[in-house]
């Protein structure tokens, strides 16, 4: 069975396994209100999680493939930021950390209809 990822509008990101993407829609809908246009297929997935002291499940890692996915397709401004603050060696600057943050209000905010300021699901 297919797995999708949904890239809400706030920057969230959803993973659903469905037959098919109206099938992932339906599934999503707990969530919030998912469109063809915020699904992609996923073609390798991977997830570690550990089960903590009080019985809970919390994300160790995801696979490396999955993760360089998630990076490329859902959040290509704080991937290319990123990228740069590797290449000229600035990881863990304040400099670094400004652009990354702002990036990610850029990812936050990008895909948020411009006519209505929502972005809520």
């Amino acid at each position: 069975m297919p797995i999708y990822m949904c890239r809400w509008e706030n920057g969230d990101i959803s993973f659903v396994s469905a037959m098919s993407k109206d099938g992932a829609i339906w599934a999503l809908d707990e969530v919030g209100a998912a469109t063809a246009g915020m699904l992609y297929a996923v073609n390798q997935f991977m997830v570690h999680l550990t089960l903590d002291d009080h019985g809970e499940l919390e994300l160790e890692s995801l696979g490396e493939d999955t993760e360089h996915f998630i990076r490329d397709v859902a959040y290509p401004i704080l991937n290319n930021v990123q990228a740069e603050m590797v290449s000229v060696d600035a990881e863990g600057t304040d400099e670094a950390q400004k652009l990354i943050a702002e990036a990610v209000e850029q990812e936050r905010m990008r895909l948020w209809p411009e006519n209505d300021g929502g972005g809520v699901r």
